[in-house]
Protein backbone atom coordinates (compact mmCIF):
# COMPACT_ATOMS: atom_id res chain seq x y z
CA UNK A 1 0.00 0.00 0.00
CA UNK A 2 1.54 3.62 -0.67
CA UNK A 3 1.77 5.65 2.06
CA UNK A 4 -0.40 7.98 0.70
CA UNK A 5 -3.60 5.28 1.54
CA UNK A 6 -1.89 4.47 4.71
CA UNK A 7 -1.91 7.94 6.09
CA UNK A 8 -5.53 7.78 4.84
CA UNK A 9 -6.27 4.55 6.08
CA UNK A 10 -4.95 6.55 9.46
CA UNK A 11 -7.14 9.20 9.26
CA UNK A 12 -9.99 6.87 8.62
CA UNK A 13 -9.16 5.23 11.75
CA UNK A 14 -8.62 8.27 13.98
CA UNK A 15 -12.25 9.33 12.93
CA UNK A 16 -13.49 5.73 14.25
CA UNK A 17 -11.66 5.85 17.44
CA UNK A 18 -13.06 9.62 17.75
CA UNK A 19 -16.67 8.32 17.16
CA UNK A 20 -17.01 10.66 13.92
CA UNK A 21 -18.06 7.62 11.28
CA UNK A 22 -19.36 4.60 12.31
CA UNK A 23 -16.98 1.62 13.04
CA UNK A 24 -15.98 1.44 16.44
CA UNK A 25 -12.78 2.21 18.45
CA UNK A 26 -11.26 -1.23 18.23
CA UNK A 27 -11.85 -1.25 14.23
CA UNK A 28 -10.25 2.19 14.37
CA UNK A 29 -7.37 1.33 16.26
CA UNK A 30 -6.45 -1.95 14.05
CA UNK A 31 -6.73 0.14 11.17
CA UNK A 32 -4.07 2.63 12.69
CA UNK A 33 -2.01 0.14 14.05
CA UNK A 34 -1.74 -1.78 10.52
CA UNK A 35 -0.65 1.51 8.79
CA UNK A 36 1.63 2.13 11.04
CA UNK A 37 3.12 -1.04 10.77
CA UNK A 38 3.52 -0.53 6.63
CA UNK A 39 5.51 2.21 8.00
CA UNK A 40 3.67 4.80 7.77
CA UNK A 41 5.07 8.01 9.78
CA UNK A 42 1.68 9.69 10.41
CA UNK A 43 0.10 6.57 11.41
CA UNK A 44 3.39 5.77 13.42
CA UNK A 45 2.75 8.72 15.92
CA UNK A 46 -1.08 8.32 15.86
CA UNK A 47 -0.20 4.54 16.99
CA UNK A 48 2.02 5.60 19.88
CA UNK A 49 -0.22 7.91 21.49
CA UNK A 50 -2.70 4.89 21.77
CA UNK A 51 0.12 2.98 23.57
CA UNK A 52 0.20 5.73 26.24
CA UNK A 53 -0.65 4.40 29.52
CA UNK A 54 -2.86 6.41 31.92
CA UNK A 55 -1.95 9.46 30.01
CA UNK A 56 1.86 8.43 30.04
CA UNK A 57 3.96 7.42 27.20
CA UNK A 58 5.38 3.57 27.47
CA UNK A 59 8.68 2.34 26.04
CA UNK A 60 6.31 1.06 23.44
CA UNK A 61 5.17 4.06 22.36
CA UNK A 62 8.40 5.86 22.30
CA UNK A 63 10.01 3.46 20.14
CA UNK A 64 6.96 3.88 17.70
CA UNK A 65 7.73 7.76 18.23
CA UNK A 66 11.16 7.20 17.30
CA UNK A 67 10.05 5.34 14.06
CA UNK A 68 7.74 8.25 12.82
CA UNK A 69 10.75 10.55 13.34
CA UNK A 70 12.44 8.32 11.34
CA UNK A 71 10.02 8.28 8.37
CA UNK A 72 9.88 12.32 8.58
CA UNK A 73 7.22 13.14 10.95
CA UNK A 74 8.73 16.46 12.76
CA UNK A 75 5.64 16.31 15.26
CA UNK A 76 7.00 12.97 16.71
CA UNK A 77 10.25 14.68 17.73
CA UNK A 78 8.23 17.30 19.27
CA UNK A 79 6.37 14.68 21.38
CA UNK A 80 9.56 13.06 22.22
CA UNK A 81 11.54 16.38 23.46
CA UNK A 82 7.84 16.93 25.79
CA UNK A 83 8.47 13.27 26.79
CA UNK A 84 12.15 13.30 28.01
CA UNK A 85 11.61 17.67 29.19
CA UNK A 86 8.70 15.75 31.97
CA UNK A 87 11.32 12.82 32.58
CA UNK A 88 13.79 15.97 33.67
CA UNK A 89 16.45 14.44 30.68
CA UNK A 90 16.89 18.39 29.60
CA UNK A 91 19.82 16.77 27.35
CA UNK A 92 17.87 14.09 25.33
CA UNK A 93 15.27 16.65 25.24
CA UNK A 94 16.39 19.45 23.78
CA UNK A 95 18.32 16.90 21.17
CA UNK A 96 14.47 15.74 20.04
CA UNK A 97 13.62 19.67 20.29
CA UNK A 98 16.79 20.60 18.02
CA UNK A 99 16.11 17.39 15.25
CA UNK A 100 11.95 19.01 15.51
CA UNK A 101 13.11 22.41 15.04
CA UNK A 102 15.24 21.19 11.94
CA UNK A 103 12.77 19.06 10.30
CA UNK A 104 10.27 22.46 10.57
CA UNK A 105 12.78 24.57 9.29
CA UNK A 106 13.43 22.64 6.23
CA UNK A 107 10.02 22.25 5.37
CA UNK A 108 9.35 25.44 5.78
CA UNK A 109 12.06 26.70 2.95
CA UNK A 110 8.70 26.09 0.25
CA UNK A 111 6.02 28.69 0.16
CA UNK A 112 3.06 28.28 2.80
CA UNK A 113 0.21 27.76 0.24
CA UNK A 114 2.80 25.35 -2.04
CA UNK A 115 3.31 22.83 1.57
CA UNK A 116 -0.48 23.33 2.21
CA UNK A 117 -1.27 22.38 -1.23
CA UNK A 118 0.87 19.34 -1.07
CA UNK A 119 -0.58 18.10 2.40
CA UNK A 120 -4.15 18.49 0.84
CA UNK A 121 -4.57 21.90 3.17
CA UNK A 122 -5.13 24.10 0.23
CA UNK A 123 -8.21 24.73 -1.07
CA UNK A 124 -8.01 26.12 -4.82
CA UNK A 125 -11.50 26.54 -4.96
CA UNK A 126 -11.52 29.69 -2.87
CA UNK A 127 -7.67 30.24 -2.46
CA UNK A 128 -7.58 30.47 1.18
CA UNK A 129 -4.73 29.33 2.94
CA UNK A 130 -5.50 27.33 6.28
CA UNK A 131 -4.60 30.53 8.21
CA UNK A 132 -6.92 32.38 6.81
CA UNK A 133 -9.62 29.81 7.34
CA UNK A 134 -9.04 29.60 10.69
CA UNK A 135 -9.57 32.56 11.12
CA UNK A 136 -12.65 33.09 9.12
CA UNK A 137 -13.67 29.73 11.59
CA UNK A 138 -13.65 32.15 14.79
CA UNK A 139 -15.63 34.69 13.59
CA UNK A 140 -17.93 31.90 12.74
CA UNK A 141 -17.75 30.56 16.48
CA UNK A 142 -18.65 33.74 17.48
CA UNK A 143 -21.46 34.19 15.71
CA UNK A 144 -19.73 37.11 13.22
CA UNK A 145 -20.06 35.60 10.07
CA UNK A 146 -22.20 32.95 8.23
CA UNK A 147 -21.55 29.10 8.69
CA UNK A 148 -21.92 26.30 11.13
CA UNK A 149 -19.83 24.83 13.74
CA UNK A 150 -19.46 21.93 12.03
CA UNK A 151 -17.67 24.16 9.25
CA UNK A 152 -15.64 26.19 11.50
CA UNK A 153 -14.05 22.79 12.96
CA UNK A 154 -13.27 21.92 9.55
CA UNK A 155 -11.15 24.99 9.04
CA UNK A 156 -9.44 24.94 12.36
CA UNK A 157 -8.75 21.26 11.88
CA UNK A 158 -6.99 22.04 8.58
CA UNK A 159 -4.81 24.96 9.90
CA UNK A 160 -4.07 22.67 13.02
CA UNK A 161 -2.46 20.24 10.32
CA UNK A 162 -0.70 22.70 8.45
CA UNK A 163 1.18 23.60 11.86
CA UNK A 164 -1.08 26.65 12.54
CA UNK A 165 0.00 27.09 16.86
CA UNK A 166 -3.15 28.95 17.04
CA UNK A 167 -5.62 26.22 16.16
CA UNK A 168 -4.03 23.56 16.93
CA UNK A 169 -4.58 25.38 20.69
CA UNK A 170 -8.08 25.66 19.66
CA UNK A 171 -8.47 22.08 18.33
CA UNK A 172 -7.74 20.92 21.61
CA UNK A 173 -10.14 23.16 23.78
CA UNK A 174 -13.02 22.23 20.88
CA UNK A 175 -11.79 18.48 22.22
CA UNK A 176 -11.97 19.35 25.62
CA UNK A 177 -15.36 21.07 25.24
CA UNK A 178 -16.84 18.53 22.79
CA UNK A 179 -17.60 21.69 20.91
CA UNK A 180 -18.65 20.60 17.51
CA UNK A 181 -16.86 16.92 18.22
CA UNK A 182 -17.48 14.79 20.83
CA UNK A 183 -15.57 15.23 24.01
CA UNK A 184 -12.33 13.53 24.35
CA UNK A 185 -9.65 14.44 26.62
CA UNK A 186 -6.49 12.34 24.85
CA UNK A 187 -7.45 14.04 21.37
CA UNK A 188 -7.26 17.39 23.66
CA UNK A 189 -3.59 16.76 24.75
CA UNK A 190 -2.45 15.52 21.53
CA UNK A 191 -3.33 18.98 20.31
CA UNK A 192 -2.25 21.01 22.85
CA UNK A 193 1.02 19.65 23.64
CA UNK A 194 1.20 20.07 19.52
CA UNK A 195 0.42 24.04 20.20
CA UNK A 196 2.75 23.99 22.83
CA UNK A 197 5.79 23.04 20.82
CA UNK A 198 5.00 25.14 18.89
CA UNK A 199 4.94 28.20 20.93
CA UNK A 200 1.39 28.69 22.71
CA UNK A 201 2.05 29.73 25.22
CA UNK A 202 -2.03 29.76 26.40
CA UNK A 203 -1.80 26.20 25.56
CA UNK A 204 1.48 24.95 27.61
CA UNK A 205 -0.97 27.04 30.74
CA UNK A 206 -3.49 24.48 29.88
CA UNK A 207 -1.77 21.28 29.67
CA UNK A 208 -1.26 19.85 32.85
CA UNK A 209 -4.59 20.24 33.85
CA UNK A 210 -6.23 18.14 30.89
CA UNK A 211 -3.17 15.56 31.04
CA UNK A 212 -4.19 15.42 34.59
CA UNK A 213 -7.95 15.39 33.73
CA UNK A 214 -7.44 12.48 31.21
CA UNK A 215 -5.51 10.31 33.61
CA UNK A 216 -8.06 10.26 35.77
CA UNK A 217 -10.76 9.30 33.17
CA UNK A 218 -8.53 6.20 32.69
Amino acid sequence: MAEGDTTAQAWLGGMMVEGQIAGGKAEGARLIREAAEQGDPFAEQRHAHMLYLDGRPSEQSIRWLKRAVAGGNEDAAFDLAEIYRRNKDDREAATWRDKGAAMTAERAKYPEMLKAYLSGNYEKSSGETPREGYIRSREILMGKAPGTVEEAVRLTERAARSGYAEAEAQMGYLHYHGTGLPRDLTEAVYWLRRASLHGSEEARGHLDQVMAEAAKER
